[in-house]
């Protein structure tokens, strides 16, 4: 019967409210960081240094529940006609001038590049570093490679740096490579179709079997 009373609440009292947890003490301190862009794993690494004893994981699903609402406040404020629209960029996209020139990566307009530029000044010296190297390597001049590195290096960004210190391990292969318009690509080529045919030989690729058939797709005229 209490059904059917019209002051029954079907709805359990502690529907929408978050249980204590071993993130719960750090959850302003997460937050804060968000708002300013800082990374996942940066913010996993500093809780921890301030005494998180949970797992990662668990750190990286309130990440993404945070973003789901932040994305969701945003579109609810668009709706919204007394409040100044905002719009939402994918993280893709932002990435998509990296690889390719702003004229050509067309989910995202210059002038929208030009704003990120602003509020990210990292993102913009990333951008540069990265078409500095693309452009020393279309010019082929490698005599600037050098000061490439040295100028990267002084980011003082993780992954730049650790991209840095693999060319300084294969200095010579990447001066060379940046000088010459030779590369492995015919021998890589040809170890892959040797592959392909090993596999589709799988069980039965004897050497003088594979051997011949490797003959044959090379040069059909040896067998005639």
């Amino acid at each position: 019967m209490k059904y059917m009373d019209e002051n029954f609440n079907p709805m359990h009292p502690m529907y929408g409210t978050k249980k204590v947890g071993l993130l719960t003490p750090y959850i302003k301190e997460i937050d804060s960081m968000l708002e300013v862009g800082t990374r996942g794993t940066d913010i996993t690494q500093k809780i921890q240094e301030l005494g998180y004893k949970g797992s990662g994981e668990t750190v990286r699903h309130y990440i993404a529940d945070w973003k789901r609402r932040r994305k969701h406040q945003y579109e609810k404020s668009n709706n919204n006609d007394t409040v100044e629209r905002v719009e939402i960029i994918e993280r893709t996209d932002v990435f998509k001038p990296m690889f390719h020139p702003l004229e050509k990566a067309k989910c995202i307009s210059s002038d929208v590049f030009e704003k990120i530029c602003a509020l990210y000044p990292c993102f913009q010296r990333v951008h540069g570093i990265i078409w500095e190297f693309r452009n020393l390597l279309a010019a082929k001049i490698p005599d600037e490679l050098a000061s490439w590195l040295k100028k990267a290096q002084e980011l003082k960004i993780r992954e730049i740096k650790s991209f840095v210190e693999d060319v300084k391990r294969d200095y010579e292969a990447v001066y060379n490579a940046i000088k010459f318009d030779y590369s492995n690509g015919l021998a890589e080529g040809k170890v892959k179709k040797l592959k392909l045919i090993k596999r589709i030989m799988y069980g039965r690729c004897h050497f003088s079997t594979l051997r011949n058939k490797v003959l044959l797709v090379e040069n059909p005229s040896f067998f005639n």
